[in-house]
């Protein structure tokens, strides 16, 4: 049996694959993904999803991982272009070796004071 680590680590190397139909893989069919866009559920809702966010990672800085049961909660930074293009969270449910539930939240990083002109 795979382990909710399990799922989350071969689903995070498919991030950094950038690979669509496989990520698609990492979840369950009628699966609900919640982010800022709204709560919709199914393959063809979290490939629009992707669609938009996969073109800002270019590599991804995982902060913090949390992992209890069937829950991931992980805080990361994407990179691209060697700068940080978002910083954000993601909860993770996963059953039977699938994601059945992923919340996300990400945001471009606000410049610090010094480095504004």
């Amino acid at each position: 049996m795979t382990t909710t680590r399990e799922v989350f680590d071969r689903h995070m190397n498919h991030q950094l694959d950038r690979d669509l139909d496989t990520i698609l893989t990492d979840y369950a069919p009628d699966a609900i993904v919640v982010g800022p866009d709204g709560i919709g559920s199914g393959h063809d809702h979290i490939r629009a999803s992707y669609e938009q966010v996969l073109p800002l990672i270019g590599s991804l800085d995982v902060t913090s991982l949390q992992v209890q049961g069937e829950v991931v909660y992980v805080n990361f930074r994407a990179h691209s272009d060697g700068r940080d293009d978002l910083v954000g969270t993601d909860t993770f449910v996963i059953r039977d070796g699938l994601i059945q539930v992923h919340t996300f939240y990400a945001t471009t990083e606000s410049p610090k004071a010094d480095d504004r002109s």
